[in-house]
């Protein structure tokens, strides 16, 4: 995956002074995950032709990571969805190169949550991440976030 060539035009890149919260963090899993170790357990068990024998299957690696980050971030198959089509840093990490790109949707990301959890596997993964972490003495804490949602209101009949 070819970092360099995704994400914000090279105009907008200069524009960005400041590293987000959320961009320091992909870079640091970047950086300190054991991703040949995880695609390793993971490839024999993978199809090739997608969940349903039909057109072949998005990456793994990206799957894994889309995973990764929907957890990270406790997000729902829907809200992931919005996210790497809204946030570049995330589309860059999973390594969708554009907007443009064909970008997993809801179904393809429940898909392979369920693929893992048919072979007992999510478990297995966080066991393999939290162990990898631990013994660089680093530690992930889980937060939650709170999406808002604008909900039409009926207007008060008392006063007019």
């Amino acid at each position: 995956m070819d970092k360099d060539q995704m994400g914000l035009s090279q105009p907008e890149r200069n524009l960005v002074k400041k590293q987000t919260r959320r961009e320091r963090f992909l870079s640091e899993m970047e950086t300190v995950l054991p991703w040949p170790a995880l695609l390793r357990r993971l490839k024999p068990l993978y199809p090739a032709r997608g969940f349903q024998g039909g057109s072949p299957a998005y990456p793994l690696e990206m799957m894994l990571r889309i995973h990764l980050m929907q957890h990270w971030w406790s997000l729902s198959d829907e809200a992931m969805e919005d996210a790497m089509i809204e946030i570049p840093p995330i589309r860059r990490f999973a390594g969708i190169n554009s907007v443009t790109e064909n970008i997993p949707d809801a179904a393809a990301i429940l898909a392979f949550r369920r693929f893992l959890d048919k072979r007992h596997l999510r478990g297995k993964i966080f066991k393999i991440v939290e162990k990898h972490l631990r013994a660089q003495d680093l530690l992930l804490q889980q937060g939650a976030v709170v999406e808002a949602t604008i909900v039409d209101a009926p207007t008060s009949t008392k006063h007019p």
